[in-house]
C-alpha cells in the first residue's frame, strides 16, 4: 500500500493508545423524532463485553483499527487516564527501553532509567496450615526504606529496611490471601504498590 511508504503514516503507527475501560459509557447516538439521545446499548456487531469505556469515549472508539492490538488498558475515567500510575509507568519504561536499545533519546529529553523505582517482593505461592508465612522485600535504594504491609485489605504492619529483609506474617488461616506492599513515602518517583497472592492449605 502507498500509505505504508509514507513516513508520516509509519510514525503514526508507532502510537500506543491509552484506553480507559470499566466505566459506564454511552455507546451510540440515536436519532428519533428530531431528537438525538445517547444510548448505553452497544450497536449491532459490538460484543456486549466491550460495551464500556472511560465514561466519555467507548472502548471500541478509543483505538483506530490500524492500531488495534497496540493499546494499553486501565480501569480509569476519561479524566484519569492521563494520570493513571500504571499507564505512566508503562510509558516511561517503553521510552527507557527504546533508549537502552542504543539509538538514543526518542521523545524530547532523555528519560533517566531510574525515573520510577520499584520495590521487589517475593512470596511463595503455597503455605501449609501452622506454617509461618513470610516474604522478602527489597527496596530500590536508600531513599525508600519505610513500607506498609497490607494483607487481605487490612493494614498488617510497617516495615523499615534498607536492604533485602524477610517479613513474617505469622500463621494465617487456610484460604487464598492477598498481599500488598506500599511505600510510606509518596511522590512521582516513589515505588508503586506491589500486589501478590498466596494460599494457605491443610497439611499436604
Amino acid at each position: 500500500m502507498e500509505t505504508q511508504k509514507d513516513e508520516g503514516y509509519r510514525r503514526w503507527r508507532n502510537l500506543r493508545p491509552f484506553v480507559g475501560w470499566g466505566q459506564k459509557t454511552p455507546q451510540s447516538l440515536l436519532e428519533e423524532g428530531g431528537r438525538v439521545t445517547a444510548s448505553f446499548d452497544p450497536p449491532a456487531g459490538v460484543d456486549p463485553a466491550l460495551a464500556d469505556g472511560d465514561g466519555r469515549v467507548p472502548r471500541v472508539s478509543g483505538v483506530p483499527r490500524e492500531l488495534d492490538g497496540r493499546e494499553v488498558f486501565a480501569p480509569d475515567t476519561h479524566a484519569g487516564v492521563q494520570r493513571n500510575d500504571f499507564l505512566l509507568q508503562h510509558l516511561v519504561q517503553q521510552v527507557v527501553g527504546m533508549q537502552v536499545m542504543g539509538s538514543g533519546p526518542k521523545l524530547g529529553k532523555e528519560v533517566a532509567t531510574g525515573a520510577k523505582s520499584a520495590v521487589a517482593v517475593e512470596v511463595d505461592d503455597l503455605f501449609t496450615t501452622g506454617e509461618e508465612v513470610a516474604f522478602t522485600i527489597t527496596p530500590p535504594d536508600s531513599r525508600f526504606t519505610e513500607y506498609r504491609v497490607v494483607v487481605d485489605d487490612q493494614a498488617w504492619k510497617k516495615v523499615s529496611t534498607a536492604g533485602t529483609s524477610t517479613v513474617s506474617l505469622g500463621k494465617l488461616p487456610p484460604g487464598v490471601h492477598s498481599l500488598r506492599v506500599e511505600s510510606e513515602r509518596f511522590g512521582p518517583d516513589a515505588p508503586s504498590p506491589v500486589h501478590d497472592l498466596f494460599e494457605v492449605v491443610g497439611n499436604l
